[in-house]
């Protein structure tokens, strides 16, 4: 990664690198990512840099591939998993691993479940969550404010 690169970050969804910065912690200097959110501008978040092994942090989808996930979700829609504690795992499972299908079919799948009965409580945060990282990435795809697609997202995905 080098500074200015569109990244996604597991908890805050969408940033971009601002700077690598030096940082002794522990006697020990080492090379940190600055991460600026999308969604926060005013937050600063550092990132180990040997941590984007581990995949704290991954590239943004370019445009192309924006169109390719969204058309693969659309093709195989995810189906309501009633075991709540099966979904959970499932749907945890998928914004951990940041992967922009899952996380898509996850917020679409909790997107039509609401649409037709009331969520629970960790549902709700679930979709929260999904719907974050989802629009942030599409934020920083489609170079959108990222309140401009939080507000009418069918404008510019299927849901």
């Amino acid at each position: 990664y080098k500074i200015g690169d569109k990244v996604m970050h597991r908890r805050e969804g969408a940033c971009y690198i601002k700077e690598i910065v030096s940082m002794k912690t522990n006697g020990v200097t080492r090379k940190y990512f600055s991460l600026e959110p999308l969604v926060n501008d005013k937050a600063c978040i550092y990132i180990l840099m040997d941590e984007d092994k581990q995949g704290s942090i991954r590239p943004a989808l370019n445009e192309s591939e924006f169109e390719m996930a969204e058309t693969m979700v659309n093709a195989e829609p995810m189906e309501w998993i009633q075991d709540s504690k099966r979904r959970f795992h499932l749907y945890d499972k998928s914004l951990i691993s940041m992967d922009f299908k899952e996380v898509l079919s996850t917020m679409k799948c909790l997107t039509t479940q609401n649409m037709t009965k009331v969520l629970g409580m960790k549902d709700k945060q679930i979709l929260a969550s999904a719907q974050k990282l989802i629009y942030s990435e599409m934020a920083i795809v489609l170079d959108k404010d990222y309140n401009m697609i939080a507000e009418n997202p069918a404008q510019y995905i299927k849901l």
